[in-house]
Order: C-alpha cells, then sequence, then structure tokens
C-alpha cells in the first residue's frame, strides 16, 4: 500500500504516563493511492480526545473518546480493531465489532476478527489510591467502557454499542502502571461474561 498520512497531536496532561490532569487531542488522515496498482484507493481518518481532572482531592478521572471512519478499497491492515486491556476491556484483543466464521483443516470453526470501518469508543475510569497497601504507588479504579466496531461507516449507531463494567488494581511506574483489569461485559450472550486483563501502561 502506498499512502500519505497526515497527523497532529496536541498533549497537555502533567503526565503522559500516568497522568491526573490536563487533556490530550489527536487526529490522523492516511489516504491512499493506487500509483502502482488498480487497488488500494482509500480514505481512514480517526480522531481522538482525553480528559483528565480530579473530582475529590485523592480521586481523578479520566475520559476518553475516540471516533474513526474509513472508505475505499482497503486492505484488513487498514482496518479498525477494537478489544482487550486498551480499548473495549469487555471482551479479548480485537474481539469487539465484525467476526467471520473460518474452518480449520482439523474441521473445527472458529470465530476471527474482521475489523470494519467505522468505529467508536467512550471510557471512563476513576482512579484512587488503596491506603491500605503498604505503599503509595497502589492505585484501585473503576470503569465503564462503551463502544463498537462496525463493518461499515455508515453503519456507526450509538444504539448499537456493547458496555462493560469492571475495577482494576494498578501499581504505577516511571513508565506506566502495571495494571490487572477486571471486566463484564453487560450483553446479554457476550461470548465473554466476566474476563481479567494484565499489561502495562494506561487503558487509554
Amino acid at each position: 500500500t502506498l499512502a500519505f498520512n497526515f497527523s497532529f497531536v496536541t498533549d497537555k496532561r502533567n503526565d503522559p504516563f500516568n497522568p491526573t490532569r490536563g487533556d490530550f487531542f489527536s487526529t490522523d488522515l492516511k489516504v491512499g493511492l493506487p500509483f502502482f496498482w488498480d487497488h488500494d484507493s482509500f480514505f481512514r481518518f480517526m480522531w481522538r480526545y482525553q480528559k483528565n481532572f480530579h473530582i475529590a482531592k485523592t480521586i481523578s478521572l479520566s475520559l476518553s473518546l475516540r471516533n474513526g471512519f474509513a472508505a475505499g478499497d482497503m486492505s484488513i491492515t487498514e482496518r479498525f480493531f477494537a478489544g482487550g486491556i486498551n480499548s473495549f476491556r469487555g471482551t479479548r484483543l480485537d474481539k469487539l465489532g465484525p467476526m467471520e466464521t473460518v474452518v480449520g483443516e482439523d474441521g473445527k470453526t472458529s470465530s476471527v476478527p474482521t475489523g470494519g470501518e467505522g468505529l467508536f469508543l467512550f471510557n471512563a475510569e476513576a482512579t484512587f489510591p488503596l491506603v491500605l497497601l503498604p505503599s503509595n504507588e497502589w492505585f484501585g479504579s473503576v470503569f465503564i467502557d462503551i463502544g463498537n466496531v462496525y463493518s461499515r461507516a455508515g453503519d456507526i449507531n450509538l444504539k448499537k454499542v456493547e458496555r462493560a463494567l469492571g475495577f482494576g488494581i494498578k501499581y504505577r511506574t516511571p513508565l506506566g502502571p502495571l495494571r490487572i483489569d477486571f471486566s463484564w461485559n453487560l450483553r446479554a450472550k457476550a461470548d465473554y461474561g466476566f474476563i481479567f486483563h494484565f499489561g502495562i501502561g494506561n487503558a487509554f
């Protein structure tokens, strides 16, 4: 794929690894041009906004909104994917949105994510110190994740989103928190009702 990429970023957070105040905004536009082939002509646009602030002396709240849309003849690597510890914690990695059933050589079927041309994600997380632990670097959190990946950008519908609630434990390091998040997908027939994730860095 031959493409041009245009990005704009502004970061006013007090700490990019462990933010408690300030905001972050970014946009990214990618345009694929068929200079050497008769395909790969597409555009892909995504923007992201994050706000961090205190709601009490020791409690900070982080809000994040991500929205993307695309169109054209694009490879699967250019599509939007979501799911996992850094986007929607109610599913495994990349498992949010369109899925395709494939049959393996052993005859067993499995579901494989195909991505989509539309994306909407909203995350809200409150973080507070765990005062009963012997270090000032331990924190707890409660969160809600809302969103979906859509096959077509025109399919984006805020009434067709998945929701997950959960809580987590963090240990703050200079490179971002070590995290364990426990989440419940609120969709009645979700593949994962209860799920946990482990990782490093902020969720969004």
